[in-house]
C-alpha cells in the first residue's frame, strides 16, 4: 500500500492517524495543497513509476473513506474496468443490478479501482480533468464515457446558474469548468468504459450527508481498533524514514517525518 501524504500545510497527524500511516509499504510525498493539485501527482506516480500489470487493480481512496475489512478482497471478483465499493443514487446516478454482489452505477467519487490497462489509456483524462474547477471527479467519469444526468446544453450551462454549489455564477471560474464540461462530453464519445459497484456497499464517505445506507459506521469504526492490545497480535510499525522512495528530497523527507510525529 502506497499512502500519498500532502505535506503542503506544515501540520502533524494527531497520534492514531500517524500510527495508521506507518503501516504502509511506502510513501508518495506531495505538495499539492487542494484535492486537486494533490490528486495529480499520484496520478503520474502510478502511470510512471508504480506501473501496474494490465491486469493489476489499482485502488484509489480517499482518506475520508470508512471500509469494512473484508472490502477490498472484494474487488477482485468484479469484472469491469472500474470498480467501486462506495456510491449513492442521490448523488452518482441509478444504481442498476447486473448480477449478484455487482451493479452499474454512472460514476462515484475519487474512490475507485481500476485495470492497469484502463488507468494507463484513461490517466490523460484524469489529469485533465482535475484541471477544470468544482467536482471534477463527475467530471472525470463523464470523460470516460458516463452520464449521471443527460448530456447536453443544459448540462454545460448550469455553472452559470446560481445554485449553492456555484453562487457566483459569472466569473473565471464557471466559465472554466463549463469549458471543461463540454470538453468531457467531446471525450465521452470515443471511450464507454464499465464501471461496477459492490453490493451491498462495503464503504461509506464520512462526510455528513454522504453517509451510505443506513449501518451504524460508528460502530464498525470503533470495531477497528489500531492499537495493539491483548487480545490482538502485535503489529510491526516500521520506522517511516525507511519506506520514503529514494530521491525524495531532502526538505520532503523532513516534512513527512514531522507530519507523522
Amino acid at each position: 500500500m502506497t499512502v500519498a501524504v500532502d505535506v503542503s500545510s506544515g501540520l502533524a497527524y494527531p497520534g492514531s492517524i500517524s500510527r495508521l500511516l506507518r503501516r504502509a509499504d511506502s510513501f508518495l510525498i506531495v505538495r499539492g495543497g487542494t484535492a486537486a493539485k494533490s490528486w495529480r501527482p499520484v496520478i503520474r506516480a502510478v502511470r510512471s513509476s508504480i506501473r501496474p500489470d494490465d491486469d493489476d487493480l489499482v485502488y484509489f481512496v480517499e482518506d475520508d473513506h470508512l471500509h469494512r475489512p473484508e472490502a477490498l478482497r472484494l474487488l477482485v471478483e468484479g469484472s469491469a474496468d472500474y470498480r467501486l465499493l462506495y456510491a449513492l443514487a442521490s448523488e452518482h446516478g441509478t444504481i442498476t443490478p447486473l448480477r449478484p454482489g455487482w451493479a452499474h452505477v454512472p460514476g462515484g467519487t475519487s474512490s475507485f479501482a481500476v485495470t492497469g490497462r484502463a488507468l494507463r489509456a484513461d490517466a490523460s483524462r484524469h489529469l485533465w480533468m482535475s484541471c477544470g474547477g468544482g467536482a471534477w471527479d463527475e467530471l472525470s467519469w463523464r470523460a470516460l464515457g458516463s452520464h449521471v444526468s443527460k448530456p447536453g446544453l443544459a448540462y454545460v450551462l448550469a455553472p452559470f446558474h446560481p445554485t449553492p454549489k456555484w453562487p457566483r455564477p459569472w466569473g473565471l471560474r464557471p466559465l472554466r469548468h463549463a469549458a471543461f464540461r463540454l470538453l468531457c462530453l467531446l471525450l465521452a464519445r470515443g471511450r464507454q468504459r464499465s464501471i461496477e459497484l459492490r453490493l451491498p456497499i462495503q464503504v461509506t464517505h464520512c462526510e455528513k450527508g454522504m453517509l451510505a445506507g443506513e449501518d451504524d459506521w460508528a460502530r464498525v469504526a470503533l470495531s477497528m481498533d489500531t492499537q495493539p492490545d491483548a487480545e490482538h497480535a502485535p503489529v510491526h510499525v516500521p520506522d517511516a524514514a525507511t519506506i520514503i522512495p529514494p530521491r525524495t528530497r531532502r526538505r520532503d523527507v523532513r516534512a513527512l517525518l514531522a507530519a507523522l510525529g
